[in-house]
């Protein structure tokens, strides 16, 4: 009987186990298939992209915008947390869109993540709101009915002596939502010293050995940043963005002195230069959509620049000062139209310009007055045709004009011609391909600049300064046929 039992209490383990390894195994499979849902569901297709949605814990730990994509490590970017760029894996530069509108790099720094729905990652999107970027990074963020925060930060360090400091400020009333934020940066430095040795033997046998020594005896930079904006949204999604602000950076003691041994012959030099920058911006968009689903973007940005730089070099050959004063001014205008045609087909056309005048007065060593126009013009259409409902056909027209004034002489004018075909879509749920065939006929990009040409001695004081003769380059360049293809998972 005691047997028996044993036998049938053996049974009944048996029959536990195999139940605890079924209840195991469907607790695995139940795991497994939860997982595959969350992950689905964090990455989506959309319209000339993906979108992702970042989990609750990549947004308890991120601190900013830049940190959340470098924790989501979304596979068809590459992010670099040096100096938080981002490109698309393609390597197109990506530009900034916090709910559609342009960002700044500050402003993607101050995203509060908790805040953030979505990523949207797009390549060459049709959207006129995107002004024709070749990739996008647009944050879709929650909205505020009312309400908003404040955010300040500063980090000093000790040991290099430098720091920076920023407060940014957000604030949403009904249809309208208000930005404010200011930030500096400083670094000072004294002390620092290099030494170096050169030793070489010329054609005749002699050694010649070169010992300099160079010191720097103080440095203050600064830089600073201010701007503000305001955006009005209407239900139907009509909106218009007001923003100006101003960037500068200063530099305004870098004191160097140092001493040459060069084959017997001695001699010292002191120099100092100061640097100063500033370049303020208003600019303003008004996107408006229509009953029958088209859409219209015009933007326009004015932007001035002012830089002087004073430079003073000093050695036993003599003394050299060099002053540099420049202003520009470079206004743009941009104007994109979307019309969808029936239910599978999109249709857009552009046209942008932007202008660049500068005056540049040098007086020194030589004195040269350069005043350079600069003048960019596109006009570009766009066919997009869906093909099902994961893949689409893309075809792109553009015309560059590019236009350059040199001291008022003969303004030279470049016309071009840049074209494209795509196929893009998706392979399965995981993974997306891009395929572009482009050809563009360019007879001379033009790049115009002063420049001046130096008779430099070794030992006479004119090295790395403005001296004796200016002039005027131009560059020509050719364009060739292209073919890629990217796959993203």
């Amino acid at each position: 009987m005691k047997r028996l039992g044993l036998i049938i209490m053996g049974a009944l383990a048996g029959i536990l186990a195999d139940a605890q390894e079924v209840a195991d195994s469907a607790a695995i499979k139940f795991k497994e298939l939860a997982e595959v849902a969350v992950t689905a569901k964090r990455m989506n297709f959309i319209k000339d992209g993906v979108a992702a949605i970042p989990e609750a814990q990549e947004k308890s730990v991120a601190t900013s915008g830049y940190s959340l994509l470098e924790i989501m490590k979304l596979p068809m970017l590459n992010y670099n947390p040096q100096t938080n760029t981002v490109s698309l894996q393609t390597g197109e530069d990506v530009k900034y869109y916090i709910n559609g509108v342009s960002a700044t790099s500050e402003e993607v720094d101050k995203i509060l993540p908790k805040e953030v729905k979505r990523v949207e990652v797009m390549r060459r999107p049709m959207d006129p709101r995107y002004e024709g970027s070749t990739g996008v990074v647009n944050f879709v963020v929650r909205q505020r009915d009312s309400g908003g925060y404040v955010s300040a930060s500063f980090s000093p360090s000790i040991i290099y002596n430098k720091g920076d400091g920023s407060v940014f400020a957000k604030y949403s009333k009904g249809k309208w939502s208000y930005l404010a934020m200011a930030g500096a940066y400083y670094e000072n430095s004294d002390g620092d010293s290099t030494l170096r040795r050169l030793r070489v033997t010329t054609t005749d046998g002699r050694d010649v050995t070169n010992n300099s020594r160079w010191h720097e005896t103080s440095r203050k930079q600064r830089q600073y940043y201010a701007g503000i904006q305001a955006v009005r949204t209407a239900k139907n999604g009509n909106q218009i963005v007001l923003r100006a602000g101003n960037r500068s950076f200063d530099d305004p003691h870098m004191d160097s002195e140092g001493s040459t041994d060069y084959d017997g012959r001695k001699w010292g030099y002191e120099s100092r230069q100061s640097d100063s920058h500033h370049s303020p911006y208003v600019g303003s968009r008004v996107l408006v959509n229509f009953a029958n689903k088209s859409t219209l973007s015009v933007s326009a940005t004015v932007g001035m620049t002012f830089a002087k730089t004073w430079s003073d070099y000093e050695s036993e050959a003599g003394r050299i000062e060099n002053r540099t004063d420049e202003k520009a001014v470079s206004p743009r205008v941009s104007a994109s139209y979307m019309l969808p045609i029936g239910s599978r087909s999109e249709l857009s056309a552009s046209l942008s310009g932007s202008a660049n005048f500068v005056r540049a007065d040098y007086r020194g060593s030589v004195n040269s007055d350069e005043r350079l126009t600069s003048e960019d013009y596109s006009a570009g259409v766009r066919w997009n045709y869906t093909l099902s409902d994961t893949w689409s056909a893309r075809v792109d027209v553009s015309v560059p004009v590019s236009a350059i004034t040199v001291n008022g002489g003969k303004r030279t004018t470049d016309v071009n011609a840049d074209y494209s075909i795509s196929v893009d879509g998706r392979v399965g749920n995981s993974h997306s391909l891009s395929i572009m065939s482009r050809a563009w006929v360019q007879g001379r990009f033009l790049s115009s600049y002063n420049t001046l040409d130096r008779v430099d001695r070794p030992g006479e004081g004119t090295a790395g300064n403005m001296d004796l003769k200016p002039g005027t380059i131009i560059t020509a360049r050719y364009g060739i046929c292209g073919f890629q293809a990217t796959m993203c998972s």
